[in-house]
């Protein structure tokens, strides 16, 4: 099955829902990835005001609720603009920094990618996965008058419509006569190697159609455009099969049987189905296939699933951790990390800010601690 992916070349995009307009900053992620993200950030402006709310530089004012409010302005602003939003003054506040700063990096270079990934295939995902799911909506289905009758046994509630052959598929969905078309699967890759585009361009030129009739679609140079239809992609799986055979006489069969028989073991379909393949014109849909096989996929399969971010999260948190206990250690010593391992410098601008005595330590501490 083949279903249209919209927009088609050429042809004015179709009205969104404002709820899909609103939802395309976020497509990127999951829904669990989303909240996983909004935590983590809520997690880092806790470990911020532990680590560095005694910085006056980034807290001017000292009170708890202001702290905590400008810490979740800090983690937020810094995840939005890509790097920290605060300049932090001490060890534990530092480290706190590197932990979200893996984060940020590592779920926004995600992020970028995924997104690049998702406009290409935007105009083509329908959500559609298989013919069921194009019969349950009611998209109108064109197909080959030859199959008509079996594929009513299969969907006897579809909406089809006859065409007179397979080649005729693509051009009513081009049109928009129809939604979606069933096709063969050496249709579909003829499809996509530009031959219906250009045989229904030449229908035109022999002016046996219109162009709006032929969904005729042209280059620059007057050409027709091979990746016409590469808007069309296949969706789910084989529908049915159509068996092929002729009748021959009972004492004929295994005669026959085992001339087929050795015929394979010969390799001679092998050689033949070579010989077939070269003569294939290469897919104007991209040579690597990315294009045709980007259209299959519908968008949420696109969406970075919150596993994908476990490692990031789980290394950064451990960072995060290591600055809870170097902050714990300074204010269960008093000191700050660089007095600890004794390599403070009074002169540092990190222990004495402006209007401060030299000396005084920037570090979180117990009331009574504070020394000059």
């Amino acid at each position: 099955m083949c279903l249209a992916m919209h927009p088609p070349p050429g042809r004015a995009s179709t009205e969104e829902p404002l709820f899909d307009i609103l939802q395309k900053p976020f497509l990127p992620f999951s829904n669990s990835l989303w909240v996983i993200t909004f935590f983590f950030l809520v997690f880092s402006a806790i470990v911020m005001m532990i680590t560095d709310g005694h910085n006056i530089d980034d807290y001017n004012n000292q009170g708890k609720v202001p702290i905590l409010f400008k810490s979740l302005y800090f983690a937020f602003a810094g995840y939005v603009q890509g790097g920290s939003a605060n300049l932090p003054a001490s060890v534990p506040g530092r480290t706190a920094t590197l932990g979200f700063g893996f984060f940020v990096l590592i779920t926004l270079a995600s992020y970028t990618a995924n997104l690049a990934t998702i406009l290409v295939t935007r105009g083509s995902a329908t959500g559609i996965t298989n013919a069921q799911d194009a019969v349950d909506k009611g998209i109108e289905i064109c197909i080959a008058m030859v199959v008509e009758e079996q594929l009513r046994k299969i969907f006897p509630t579809a909406k089809f419509k006859p065409m007179v052959g397979t080649s005729d598929i693509p051009k009513a969905i081009g049109r928009g006569d129809c939604g979606a078309g069933i096709l063969q699967e050496t249709a579909i890759e003829g499809m996509h190697a530009g031959r219906f585009s250009v045989g229904d361009c030449k229908l035109v030129d022999d002016g046996k159609l219109t162009e709006e009739e032929a969904y005729c679609v042209r280059d620059e140079n007057g050409d027709a455009r091979t990746d016409r239809d590469c808007y069309l992609a296949r969706a789910g799986d084989l529908i049915m099969s159509v068996p092929l055979s002729v009748p021959i006489r009972t004492d004929l069969v295994q005669s026959l049987g085992w001339a087929i028989r050795k015929t394979l073991q010969e390799g001679v379909v092998d050689e033949g189905k070579a010989t077939f393949s070269q003569t294939l014109p290469p897919p104007a849909c991209g040579e690597d296939g990315s294009l045709e096989e980007a259209a299959k996929n519908p968008l949420e399969s696109l969406r970075l699933p919150a596993n994908s971010m476990l490692g990031t999260t789980i290394i950064s948190i451990f960072v995060m951790v290591l600055a809870l206990l170097l902050s714990a250690l300074e204010i269960h010593t008093g000191k700050t990390i660089q007095e600890i391992l004794g390599c403070a410098n009074l002169r540092d601008p990190d222990m004495a800010g402006e209007e401060r005595k030299k000396g005084q330590r920037r570090a979180l501490a117990p009331s009574g601690s504070m020394r000059n």
